[in-house]
């Protein structure tokens, strides 16, 4: 059963290249991600945070969807079970975790456990849809890992903390997201389905944050200067807000397998958009992004792996 709407118009299913862009322009957002919040974790504590970033990206999506679609992408007809399902694993369940796995393990660690996702993704499709994983595709994800792996240990082996648990749990939960998303909301916009869950997802954290408060089980730390509330809009605005309307756009065209290779460039656009800080890439980094991206491009330009890696 998909999620098509009686009343709304289909979305079409977008191009190979505009999925593949979507994907690409998410992972470049997201690129900063692991830095910027490790820098806001320094004067914010991280319930506090996770709360703040996903309420502040809610008010921004769903105030950009009454804008462009009106009332009427609030029908009472949607699957809200579904959505609000989505927005408690997808958004509530991933940002607590990997904010947590980042205050844990810090930014290489949780680099390293990220680049794992297009293995998870295979095995996790294989549980869920009894979709086993092609060659290619197994061998395509192990050389794009590789290429993370090559990028996170540049400057020596990671330690080990503990938090890597953290988000582990955090790709899996986003990768449950990704899969589901494309079956359960077909016939919503890419916005759509990002603000409904986004929503969904700020309304299942808000309620018990403000109970532990209330009851005096977490200890508010806020940092009010200007400098972060701007780097706290910026996660809303893109991380939350943006990359992940991206991230739904371009995953009703590319499958979760190959759609979560592109989270392994995190690492490399984080490296590039460091440059305009004066920071330049190693030859780790160049190596590593090439491997990256010869694994995208071998997996969705074989012609056995072709009905693995894109949707009908």
């Amino acid at each position: 059963m998909t999620g098509g709407v009686a009343g709304l118009r289909a979305w079409p299913v977008p191009g190979r290249l505009a999925a593949n862009g979507a994907l690409c322009g998410a992972a470049f957002l997201w690129g900063s991600f692991f830095a910027v919040v490790a820098d806001l974790l320094d004067t914010w504590d991280p319930y506090t945070l996770t709360v703040a970033r996903l309420a502040l990206g809610a008010v921004i999506l769903v105030g950009l969807v009454l804008v462009i679609d009106g009332r009427r992408a609030y029908a009472a007809n949607l699957p809200w079970r579904r959505i609000v399902l989505l927005g408690f694993v997808g958004f509530a369940l991933f940002c607590i975790l990997i904010t947590f796995g980042i205050l844990y393990s810090g930014a290489i660690s949780a680099s390293l456990v990220s680049s794992t996702s297009p293995i998870l993704a295979a095995f996790l499709v294989w549980g869920f849809a009894g979709r086993k994983p092609s060659r290619v595709v197994v061998l395509a994800a192990l050389l794009a890992v590789a290429g993370g792996m090559i990028v996170v240990f540049r400057d020596g082996p990671a330690e080990l903390r503990g938090g890597e648990l953290f988000v582990l749990g955090s790709t899996a939960a986003f990768i449950w997201y990704t899969f589901k998303v494309p079956d359960w909301l077909s016939g919503l916009s890419p916005l759509a389905i990002t603000a409904h869950t986004v929503g969904a997802g700020a309304l299942c954290l808000v309620p018990p944050y403000v109970v532990a408060v209330w009851a005096g089980w977490i200890v508010p730390k806020v940092d009010l200067s200007a400098r972060s509330f701007v780097l706290l809009f910026y996660l809303a605005a893109t991380s939350v807000a943006l990359a992940a309307a991206l991230w739904n756009y371009g995953i009703k065209r590319i499958k979760v397998e190959v759609a979560s290779m592109y989270s392994n460039m995190c690492p490399v656009f984080a490296v590039l958009v460091s440059m305009f800080m004066g920071v330049y890439p190693s030859w780790a980094h160049l190596v590593g992004g090439v491997m990256i991206l010869v694994a995208i491009i071998w997996v969705q330009g074989t012609r056995g792996a072709r009905g693995d890696s894109l949707r009908s």
